[in-house]
This record gives structure tokens, sequence and C-alpha cells, in this order.
């Protein structure tokens, strides 16, 4: 199934960590949106293991919505 997160980038580590260890396979794709439907919308892709370095990396902080499972795949 399909995750969507609100308000969770302050602890998206930490919920990435205990949905691998309560068995979503890490290489789960999950992408990160900021700002959606502005003009500055920022999205990264990665997977449930990397995503939360992503985002760390790349400066994008709150407010995202966090997407997490297959539906990630077919996001443009």
């Amino acid at each position: 199934g399909t995750l969507v997160l609100l308000m969770a980038m302050d602890r998206l580590a930490l919920i990435t960590k205990e949905l691998i260890e309560h068995g979503r396979a890490p290489s789960t794709p999950a992408a990160v949106v900021h700002g959606a439907s502005l003009a500055g919308q920022r999205a990264i892709r990665s997977t449930l293991e990397e995503i939360a370095g992503a985002a760390e990396r790349e400066g994008i902080g709150a407010p995202a919505v966090v997407v997490i499972g297959p539906v990630v795949d077919v996001l443009h």
C-alpha cells in the first residue's frame, strides 16, 4: 500500500527506520514534495532507506508531504 505522511519532516529519519524495522522493504519508493501545487514546488524521489538523507542534502524541510509506496514510481 501507499502511505502519505503530513507534518513528518522533523521525524522522517525515525519514521523510515521504524517502517523498515517493521517490515517495509528498504528499497520501497519514496518521495518528498515541498510546496505542492505552488510555483516553487520541489520534489525528490528515492528509496525508503535513503529519503530522509536525500531530503536533508537537498535542504527540503517542512512543510512537505511524504509519499511512500509504489505510487511514487508514477509521479512526475
